[in-house]
């Protein structure tokens, strides 16, 4: 996956994310990736896109902190 370096992330909005998840993952003494479908967790893919809806529609970055 694009964590762990086996695909490219070609947004560069995502790469900036991918990289500080890189950085903070760094901090862990483990960590792990599974992947769920997502129609296995439709409460969090519904979340997601009301998020990047969010972004779209009024222009803010709900990822930043600041």
């Amino acid at each position: 996956n694009q964590m762990l370096g086996r695909y490219k992330v070609r947004n560069e909005v995502l790469q900036d994310y991918v990289n500080r998840a890189r950085l903070l993952v760094r901090e862990f003494t483990s960590f792990g990736i599974r992947y769920i479908p997502r129609e296995a967790n439709r409460l969090a893919d519904s979340l997601a896109k009301k998020a990047a809806k969010q972004k779209t529609e009024k222009g803010v970055d709900v990822w930043s902190r600041g």
